[in-house]
C-alpha cells in the first residue's frame, strides 16, 4: 500500500497533468480561431471552406472526450 506522502504526490502529479491538458485544449481552440481569422474574405471561396473545415477539425481534437470544463475560444 502506497504511503501517504505517495499518494500526495501522485495526486499533485494528476492535477498538472490535468491543468496541462486544460492549457493545451484553449491553445488548439485559439489557434483554431486565429486561423479563420487570418483568412481574407477575399480569398477564393474553395481556400476558406477548407480553413473551416481545418479549424473545425481543431475544434473537435480540443473537445474530444472533455468534462463539464469550459474552454473560453477568445
Amino acid at each position: 500500500m502506497p504511503s501517504t506522502e505517495d499518494m500526495n504526490a501522485l495526486r499533485d502529479m494528476l492535477e498538472n497533468r490535468r491543468a496541462e491538458v486544460v492549457a493545451l485544449r484553449r491553445l488548439i481552440l485559439k489557434a483554431a480561431d486565429q486561423l479563420e481569422e487570418l483568412t481574407e474574405t477575399d480569398c477564393p471561396e474553395p481556400v476558406i471552406h477548407r480553413v473551416r473545415q481545418q479549424a473545425e477539425v481543431l475544434r473537435k481534437i480540443a473537445t474530444k472526450g472533455r468534462r463539464s470544463v469550459f474552454y473560453p475560444t477568445r
